[in-house]
Formats: C-alpha cells, structure tokens, sequence
C-alpha cells in the first residue's frame, strides 16, 4: 500500500496526515475501491504511528463510508448485483 511504504520511505508524517484527510474530499468519487483504500490507509497509518488523533479526525468520515459500502454489499446477501470481488490481500498487523 503506498501509504505504509511512504510511512517507512519518507517517514514525513505531518505530509502524509494532510494528504490522507485531502484525499477523501467528495468521498473517493464514489468509488468503493477507493474509498476502501482509504479506510485502510487510515490503519496503516495508525498502525504505524500509533497516532489516534488520525482516527479521530476521520472517525466521522470512515463510519460514513463503511455504512455506506455495507449497503451497497446488501444485494450480494440476497443473490442480486452489487458490488464485485476486485482482489485481497491478507492483512497481519500482530
């Protein structure tokens, strides 16, 4: 994730805070992919700096999102279109 290798590479955290709370702006374009992306640079860069003034600047913005991504999966509970599988990557932060 480009997030966690700008973390480690740059190490330039008052940047990389900035960015991900511009980036968001107009919710990812309506673009789930992107909007999870989000979602999981927010971890990453929690889980990096053990920073929670970043989970709490975004906690609104995050919840809204993920609300908004577990409607959209409804229809694949009830067999119906909706969104589809784009890829995985198992995540370990132990």
């Amino acid at each position: 994730m480009a997030v966690r290798q700008a973390l480690v590479a740059f190490h330039n955290l008052d940047f990389i805070k900035q960015n991900l709370a511009s980036s968001i702006h107009g919710s990812g374009n309506g673009f789930p992919t992107y909007q999870c992306y989000w979602v999981l640079s927010i971890m990453d860069f929690y889980h990096y700096t053990g920073d929670t003034g970043v989970l709490a600047d975004n906690r609104a913005e995050v919840a809204s999102l993920l609300g908004g991504l577990v409607k959209r999966t409804l229809p694949l509970q009830k067999g119906q279109p909706g969104l589809g599988f784009v890829g995985c990557k198992l995540r370990d932060y132990r």
